[in-house]
C-alpha cells in the first residue's frame, strides 16, 4: 500500500512537471514541446539529474532554432521556475499526502537518504520512512501505547 501510494504520488508529480514544462516550452515556441515536456516530467523522478535531462534537449533545440543565447537563458529560467514550483509546492504536498507523512518529514527523509546512499537513497527514503512509521504504529498499537 505504501509503495503504491508513493508511486502514484511520483506519477502525479511527474505529470505535473511535464504539463508545466509543455506549457512553458509552447509559450517560448520551442519545437517538440510535448515530447520534451514528457521527457522532463519522467526525468524529474530522478533526483538532481532529472531536471538537467529534461532541460538539455530543450536548450539544444532552442539554440539551433533561434541561434541566440537569449532563448537559452529564457528556457533555463523557465525550467528553473518549473523546478521551483515542483520542489516548493507540488512535491512536499503530493508526496506527503500520498504516503501520509508531514512535508517536513518527507524533506528530512530525502536529506537523510541522500547522505546515506546518494541518489538511490533519495529514491527509497520516503517509502522507507513510511515503512518505519507504519511498523512503529503497529507495534505501539499492539502494546497499547496508542489509544486509537
Amino acid at each position: 500500500e505504501i509503495w503504491g501510494n508513493f508511486l502514484r504520488g511520483q506519477f502525479f508529480e511527474a505529470m505535473t512537471v511535464a504539463i508545466l514544462s509543455i506549457i512553458g516550452l509552447m509559450i517560448l515556441k520551442i519545437d517538440y514541446a510535448v515530447i520534451i515536456g514528457l521527457i522532463a516530467g519522467l526525468a524529474n523522478m530522478i533526483p538532481y539529474l532529472g531536471p538537467f535531462v529534461g532541460s538539455v534537449p530543450a536548450i539544444i533545440i532552442a539554440l539551433f532554432k533561434f541561434g541566440t543565447l537569449d532563448i537559452v537563458i529564457k528556457v533555463a529560467i523557465m525550467f528553473s521556475i518549473v523546478q521551483f514550483i515542483d520542489n516548493t509546492f507540488i512535491q512536499p504536498i503530493v508526496i506527503s499526502k500520498g504516503v501520509n507523512l508531514h512535508p517536513v518529514t518527507v524533506m528530512f527523509a530525502l536529506l537523510a537518504g541522500a547522505q546515506i546512499a546518494g541518489v538511490m537513497g533519495m529514491f527509497f527514503a520516503v517509502p522507507t520512512a513510511c515503512i518505519i512509521k507504519s511498523t512503529f504504529l503497529i507495534l505501539a498499537k499492539r502494546n497499547n501505547l496508542i489509544f486509537c
